[in-house]
């Protein structure tokens, strides 16, 4: 309901009632896609299938790393294929994160930005 006088106050009522329109939608779809993706991701989990990595080849051809109960396996995605490349038990596949975990090698970024400084300073 846009107001059609001409006047200056009716010009600024019909922006301010536009602007509370435009971010009313915006919160309404952040919500509605907050809570499609929650009901998504509870929908995936606690299932027996996984997918651990991917790695893209080309512009369409991925390879998957998917893990199905115990065992793993490679397959090769495109547009017009999944092809099995390999299958693998789960002492042969290597956890990264689990190795990148340990912090204590790493300095912190204080301590990095400390040294940077000080050896700024010394010049």
């Amino acid at each position: 309901m846009l107001l059609t006088g001409s006047s200056s106050i009716n010009i600024y009522l019909q922006l301010i009632f536009l602007l509370f329109v435009f971010f009313g939608i915006l919160v309404a779809a952040y919500f509605a896609t907050r809570w499609l993706g929650n009901m998504q991701l509870q929908q995936s989990k606690g299932k027996n299938m996984q997918l651990i990595e991917v790695l893209r080849i080309s512009n369409n051809k991925t390879v998957h790393l998917i893990k199905i109960g115990e065992r793993y396996f490679a397959m090769s995605v495109s547009k017009d294929s999944v092809t099995k490349i390999a299958e693998f038990n789960n002492d042969e596949i290597i956890d990264y994160n689990a190795l990148n975990t340990s912090d204590q090698n790493k300095p912190s970024f204080k301590d990095s930005l400390n040294k940077v400084l000080n050896q700024n300073k010394k010049k």
